[in-house]
């Protein structure tokens, strides 16, 4: 190595005090070097590094140097640890991303997109304004939610001993502790995993053994689901260090620890230290949520906007809420959206055509948050045609798709072969780029050798206006291997006939298309998230035998 050269890598590296690396041009190696660099840096910065969850590095070091290197083209080889944070002592590590071109990657030009920065700027810019709202007398501004928010974090590392990357599981129903903790667990440097309300004790157990939570906080009514969830896994444990601390959610916002519990959840906040070094990601990648069922707090915390907290609803109370808080976006299951659709006129708010109108001209997707989003044949990975007509499977990729399947490679690998996560959803692409989807993959009914998509079967079925909800499937048939079979579930008062839905869909569809099994039912089996359970009624289809008897046919 040239002294030149050496004079400036001691610098590099001895130098922490500086917050800009400047790197003198024509000394620079043909392989950049990754220099472990310490910043003191007045904003951001780390006591413990977090490690590349990314996957494995592979690093070399030139023979008369002791710094890692990485070749120039190996982007997938990028280390960060310790690049954003807060903090004015602590030491972070920088990149030489190009020797020649003096380029670095630090603290300066690099910040992670977190949620976090989201609630830390709602505070700042939008203070005073209302955060959330929940009943007729609970309205806290977004500095008061980012204050509790901070001291939820501090309690859960300093009492719990919560280090990065553990989980924090939740149980809890739709209160206003339940979005602080959205926060707090990710600004602790943990991994929040939040629980269907739901879920019966056995798979609560099972959820909590699998995600290996440290801490369980649940909500005062779940209390007894939870308790059981831990004398489950207590009883199949033998190590009573992996039995997570449970702590109660009040739903009165008063403390008072409930019998059992480590601690309450306002007990915590107002014992916690109200100074707390948040533990800023070091890296995109860095899991933030563990998802057993899905869910999302939104754009509010972004924008300011208010989030109204409904722990019980119906038709009446969402109408209600709309009205007296202005709702401008709502999000809920399948089920809340039929409740709110059938809903009795009595429920229902005068809206005039003309706000209808207004309202309908903005309704759509202004993005899709993916890099790509393409329809390709799963064999080939090539683009099916834009002809409205080949199917294929949607895919997409870009910094918004998950890490991968907790515990489970294999299925991450699986979902992710190719570079593109496979979505399992069959679609065509038309001329004009749209995007049409024709059912799950798993779903589709194939009939003397046509595929028959669910999905449009289903929509003309949920037009008959005696319909309330359809579900379609394949039943096994001796001749043509397969013929749609409908379960329907008839809205109130109404009557209908296997043979007047099978005729309703023989004219608006082509007639292998129409279902020829009917079957009504009071309710369609559904998820604990409102998602119908077509393979409880696949195996009801397939417990009816085939339609066709051996030996004989019938025109389709």
């Amino acid at each position: 190595m040239s002294s030149s050269r050496a004079a400036l890598l001691r610098r590099l590296v001895t130098h922490r005090h500086r917050s800009i690396v400047s790197v003198c041009d024509g000394i620079g190696s043909p392989q950049p070097q990754l220099i472990r660099h310490h910043y003191s840096n007045p904003h951001r910065g780390y006591s413990n590094p977090t490690p590349d969850l990314a996957g494995a590095r592979a690093f070399t070091s030139l023979p008369s140097t002791p710094w890692p290197c990485r070749p120039r083209a190996s982007l997938s080889s990028l280390s960060f640890s310790s690049l954003v944070g807060r903090g004015g002592d602590q030491e972070e590590e920088a990149e030489v991303l190009d020797m020649d071109a003096g380029t670095v990657r630090c603290a300066a030009n690099y910040a992670p997109l977190t949620p976090l920065s989201f609630i830390e700027r709602a505070a700042a810019v939008y203070g005073d304004r209302a955060a959330v709202v929940y009943g007729e007398a609970r309205r806290r501004t977004w500095r008061e939610v980012r204050e509790r928010c901070v001291r939820v974090a501090a309690a859960l590392a300093t009492r719990f001993g919560v280090a990065r990357g553990d989980v924090v599981a939740v149980l809890s129903p739709n209160v206003p502790a339940m979005y602080e903790l959205h926060f707090a667990v990710p600004m602790a440097g943990a991994v929040l995993c939040t629980f269907n309300t739901r879920h019966d004790a056995p798979m609560v157990s099972a959820l909590l053994k699998h995600s290996g939570a440290k801490v369980f906080l649940v909500e005062s009514s779940l209390l007894d689901v939870g308790r059981a969830a831990l004398k489950r896994l207590a009883d199949s444990e033998s190590n009573a260090a992996s039995i997570p601390v449970l702590v109660t959610i009040s739903d009165d916002a008063g403390p008072g620890e409930a019998s059992g519990c480590a601690a309450d959840y306002e007990g915590l906040i107002k014992s916690a230290p109200s100074e707390f070094d948040i533990r800023w990601p070091a890296n995109e990648l860095d899991p933030i949520t563990l998802n057993y069922t899905s869910g999302t707090t939104s754009r509010p915390k972004g924008v300011g906007g208010t989030n109204v907290c409904l722990r019980h609803f119906t038709a009446a109370v969402i109408f209600d809420s709309i009205a007296r808080h202005g709702v401008t976006h709502m999000g809920g299951a399948p089920t809340v959206l039929n409740m709110i659709l059938n809903a009795p006129t009595a429920d229902r708010k005068p809206l005039p055509g003309t706000e209808r109108a207004r309202l309908k001209a903005r309704q759509g997707f202004q993005h899709v948050a993916m890099e790509e989003v393409d329809v390709k044949d799963p064999a080939t990975m090539e683009s099916v045609p834009r002809d409205g007509e080949a199917v294929g499977e949607v895919m997409f990729r870009g910094n918004t798709v998950m890490s991968g399947y907790y515990k489970d490679i294999s299925a991450t690998k699986e979902s992710m072969a190719g570079g593109w996560l496979h979505t399992g959803d069959l679609a065509v692409r038309h001329p004009d780029g749209y995007i049409q989807l024709k059912d799950r993959a798993k779903d589709i009914i194939i009939s003397g050798g046509e595929n028959i998509s669910s999905i449009e079967v289903e929509s003309v079925i949920f037009s008959h206006p005696a319909v309330l909800e359809a579900a379609v499937v394949a039943r096994p048939d001796n001749h043509w291997g397969e013929t749609p079979c409908a379960f329907v579930k008839l809205k109130d008062g109404a009557g209908a006939t296997e043979a007047e839905i099978m005729g309703f869909c023989r004219q608006r569809l082509p007639h292998y298309m129409a279902p020829k099994t009917v079957v009504f039912e009071e309710d369609l089996p559904k998820t604990s998230t409102g998602k119908t359970q077509k393979f409880v009624l696949r195996e009801k289809a397939r417990a009816m035998g085939s339609l066709t008897k051996t030996g004989s046919s019938s025109k389709l």
